[in-house]
């Protein structure tokens, strides 16, 4: 028992424990998200962005609808969550009435982040492409 103690992992050859937890992190912890293919973004027939509780744009346009999604359709690596302004909320609406959620601002003055669920995002955020951010730009300057 006193040599269990001193060795601190069972026994095992030094090192060994610590690459065994490394490993078991990289396996579960993914690299990146297709954040459209896990929220089934596919199925959406509404989008609706809000800036605090005001609606800033709500449409069920197609083709609209189709251009965001395909912004989203693609793997996003994962960024170390930080503090987040979040400028929108990004409600997108299933055929079946589900609601999912894509909160998306930026890190003070580091570029655009999108937050989601954390059981998606594994408490981490998603750094999106320029196009969506410019989608996105124009999507709501067309609005006002």
């Amino acid at each position: 028992m006193e040599e269990f103690l001193v060795a601190g992992d069972g026994g095992l050859p030094p090192g060994t424990f610590d690459a065994l937890i490394k490993e078991q992190i990289a396996f579960t912890w993914a690299e990146s998200v297709n954040v459209a293919e896990v929220l089934e973004l596919a199925r959406t027939v509404e989008i609706e962005m809000l800036e605090g509780v005001v609606s800033r744009l709500t449409t069920d346009d197609p083709q609209v609808i189709e251009q965001i999604v395909a912004a989203l359709d693609r793997e996003y690596g994962f960024v170390t969550r930080g503090c987040f302004n979040a400028k929108l909320e990004l409600q997108f609406r299933l055929d079946d009435g589900t609601v999912q959620i894509l909160r998306f601002g930026s890190e003070g003055d580091n570029p655009t982040v999108l937050r989601g669920d954390p059981d998606i995002c594994e408490g981490r955020d998603i750094r999106p492409s320029a196009d969506f951010d410019a989608l996105i730009e124009t999507l709501l300057a067309s609005a006002r």
